[in-house]
This record gives C-alpha cells, sequence and structure tokens, in this order.
C-alpha cells in the first residue's frame, strides 16, 4: 500500500540503501505494483425484441506499494569537505576533514514534513486517477442493466452512466477505449489509465523542482552547537593519532539550514496535484 507516513532512519547507509542522494535528507518512492481497474460491458440479445447490457468488473484499482523515509536527528557524512574556500568531494588526508551535517529535532521534522507532503501528494493523486474510476465504474454497474432496441445503443449507455461526473481527462480515456459497436479494448484502458495516475503523481516533484524542501548544510560557517564545540575542542587537546581512536576521524560539522524558498504545511495537495 502507499506510504502514509515517513519513517525515521538512523543512519546514512540505511537512507542511501532507498535511492537517495548523499545530500537528501529524507525520500520518498514511485508507486509501484500499481493496479488499473478493468472492466467489461456484457452485451445480450433479449428473447423477443431489443438488447440489454452490463458493465463488469474483471480487476478492482489498487494504489499501489511505495516508501516514505527522513533522516533522525545526529550527525551525518556527506563525503565532501572544504578546500582552498571551496566545496570538493572528501579526500582522506593530513588536515582534511569530512563535513558532516548536524539536523537537530526541527531539521528531522522539517525532513518528516517534507516526506509528508509527498506521500499526501501521491494518495491524492490516486484518489483523482484510479479511485475517481473505479467509483465511476461501480456506480454504472449498479445502475445496469441498459436496455436498448440495438446492441451499439446499450453499448453507449453503459458507456455514458460510466462518464458521468467524471472529469474530462478521465472521460477521454472512456471514450477512447469503449467502442459503442464492438466494446471495451482492457488492455488500452489498462495502459492510458496506469500512465495518467503515474504522471499525476510525479507532480509531486514541483515541490522539490521549486525549492520548497531545500536542506542543506551551513558551507559558510562552523556549527556552534555543544556537539561541534566538544568535537573541535577535543581536536585541539588530543594528537591526531589519540583522537583517531578514541572519537575517529576529526569532523568538520556544519548545522542543517532550511533553503531561502522553504515551505512545507502551506499548499496542500489539492492545488499543487490537478489533472
Amino acid at each position: 500500500m502507499l506510504a502514509r507516513v515517513s519513517t525515521e532512519l538512523h543512519t546514512r547507509e540505511e537512507l542511501n540503501a532507498k535511492g537517495a542522494d548523499p545530500m537528501d535528507c529524507g525520500i520518498t518512492s514511485p508507486p509501484v505494483h500499481v493496479l488499473a481497474p478493468k472492466f467489461n460491458i456484457v452485451c445480450q440479445q433479449r428473447p423477443y425484441r431489443g438488447w440489454s447490457s452490463h458493465v463488469q468488473i474483471l480487476q478492482t484499482a489498487y494504489e499501489g506499494d511505495n516508501e516514505a523515509y527522513h533522516l533522525a536527528p545526529g550527525l551525518y557524512a556527506t563525503g565532501l569537505m572544504i578546500s582552498g574556500g571551496h566545496t570538493t568531494n572528501y579526500v582522506e588526508a593530513p588536515g582534511n576533514r569530512q563535513i558532516f551535517v548536524e539536523i537537530d529535532a526541527a531539521g528531522s521534522m522539517d525532513g518528516r514534513d517534507a516526506e509528508q507532503e509527498h506521500c499526501l501528494d501521491i494518495l491524492h493523486a490516486y484518489d483523482i486517477t484510479l479511485k475517481a474510476m473505479q467509483d465511476a465504474l461501480n456506480k454504472a454497474k449498479a445502475g445496469g442493466p441498459y436496455q436498448g432496441d440495438k446492441r451499439d445503443q446499450v453499448v453507449r449507455a453503459a458507456k455514458n452512466a460510466i462518464l458521468t461526473g467524471l472529469h474530462p481527462k478521465l472521460q477521454e480515456i472512456v471514450r477512447t477505449c469503449v467502442i459503442d459497436n464492438w466494446g471495451v479494448n482492457i488492455s488500452e484502458f489498462d495502459t492510458k489509465l496506469r500512465k495518467l495516475y503515474l504522471a499525476t503523481c510525479d507532480l509531486t516533484q514541483q515541490r522539490d523542482a521549486k525549492n520548497w524542501h531545500t536542506l542543506a548544510p551551513d558551507f559558510g560557517h562552523e556549527s556552534g552547537s555543544l556537539w561541534s564545540w566538544t568535537e573541535y575542542a577535543s581536536a585541539k587537546l588530543m594528537p591526531s593519532s589519540l583522537h583517531a581512536i578514541m572519537l575517529g576521524e576529526v569532523k568538520d560539522i556544519r548545522r542543517l539550514l532550511r533553503g531561502p524558498d522553504f515551505s512545507v504545511n502551506t499548499t496542500p495537495s489539492q492545488e499543487l496535484i490537478k489533472l
């Protein structure tokens, strides 16, 4: 099923294994194992005169499966360092310090809220595509059978029942895949509807493209937290060999900051995720 909440992870390795980039503070995957509803319009010739049809549900919609994760408060390696006043890839050598980003409770909540928005966006995408179609099919099935003098008339009547109340993009799929004098192109209907659902899910990436979810280390300043002060003090007081044994590599600790356009909990899914 689709993720309703983001799960907290405690190591960078866990997050990277989920497909996150090295500087990401969270990740939400697109849906997999999606099922579009499948249906047919079954026609029967009546014993004396005319035709009847009804909607037959062959497969119910399934929203798919995905995952959402964010980093817990803690120190996380970035694989970067400051050299000559510029940020570059970390190289283990005397005097080099790897940048570690310090995520406090507030920063972790920002990461959680950002992934939560992606979760809600994808759930809304399901509601306005696969679920909306499934609801229309269920209603049309309950409203049958449909009567008429000719076969194409009863197919059209069932089709019109499905179309009622659907968004124009969903109506277009139904009109393309239901042929009045024949029936339903089930394969084409499945392909078009799943494609529309996944494309609608992808609209959630607008939040990242607009930098609403940008969180990054403060490359301009070392952290002034007690955590970092302890690190820097011990690095000055201990020989490097002793520090490496007791505390590991000497870290360059930077606070996690919101980007200038960071924004969560302000733009609901209904405003962003639309057909």
